[in-house]
């Protein structure tokens, strides 16, 4: 006996570019047993929700906390990787007062079924992790985002990489640590090629963009925020540069790695 213990997120509606208004079903193995789907119904102009389930299948209840924590895990590898998939920005947190879960998960009622078939019973806490999609696709979601995923799981420069980006994301405008981890992107590819020079060379950076993008954190002390508590206010179309630069130094680093992302 086995069940599908499987974490859920409903969003939108959204909006996908360039689709014909089909429906789109499709799954994708990741690893370990893991899967994922997306379901995007056939509809018409306005857009509709879309839903990203990650399932893997439990044959005993003591596995299924771990099968939770291992969905979790690729949940949020592909939300990070959401961005350079030619998607919005998908939020690991809801920034609210109350934060709220946004995806279903039935962990605990499998584990209760499974416990049930032993004659056996015990009750748990879940786990739950906020996330939020964005609101318009170029593509549907995991068709390159699986790539990326597995990208991510299998190297740990990358994920350090896109990691950086995503907290990155997450703080903007909710805490002045967002400068230091766009920094981090900067200073992590230059460590991976030993150099600036060798950096700019294999990703095709410019030394202006390279240099301003220094200077811009530096001559406002931004990488000093986390210790300071404040980032100094800076006008938001040179925050939004900063932000575009180093999704695009990420996207390039992913084409080295034969992954065409998005940037």
């Amino acid at each position: 006996m086995s069940e599908v213990v499987q974490l859920s997120l409903k969003d939108g509606p959204i909006t996908i570019k360039n689709h014909n208004g089909s429906e789109i079903d499709h799954t994708y193995q990741l690893w370990d047993g893991i899967s994922t789907r997306e379901f995007y119904p056939a509809v018409v102009a306005g857009g509709a929700y879309y839903v990203l389930t990650v399932m893997k299948h439990a044959a005993k209840a003591e596995e299924v906390s771990g099968i939770e924590i291992e969905l979790i895990d690729a949940l949020l590898k592909l939300a990070s990787a959401s961005v350079f998939s030619g998607g919005s920005h998908m939020h690991v947190e809801t920034r609210k007062v109350v934060t709220s879960p946004r995806f279903d998960s039935n962990a605990a009622s499998v584990r209760d079924r499974l416990l049930a078939g032993a004659g056996q019973r015990l009750v748990s806490a879940t786990i739950t992790v906020p996330t939020e999609f964005g609101a318009t696709y170029s593509q549907p979601p995991l068709t390159l985002a699986v790539k990326i995923t597995h990208l991510m799981h299998a190297d740990f420069f990358v994920n350090r990489l896109i990691g950086y980006y995503q907290r990155a994301a997450i703080e903007r405008g909710v805490t002045p640590t967002w400068c230091v981890e766009l920094y981090k992107v900067r200073d992590l590819i230059k460590k991976k090629y030993r150099g600036e020079k060798t950096a700019r060379s294999n990703l095709n950076i410019k030394g202006t963009e390279w240099r301003c993008f220094g200077d811009l954190l530096n001559n406002n002390d931004l990488r000093h925020a986390e210790v300071s508590g404040a980032a100094p206010v800076i006008p938001s179309p040179e925050i939004e540069w900063l932000y575009s630069t180093a999704r695009s130094w990420v996207a390039r680093y992913l084409t080295t790695c034969g992954v065409n992302a998005v940037g």
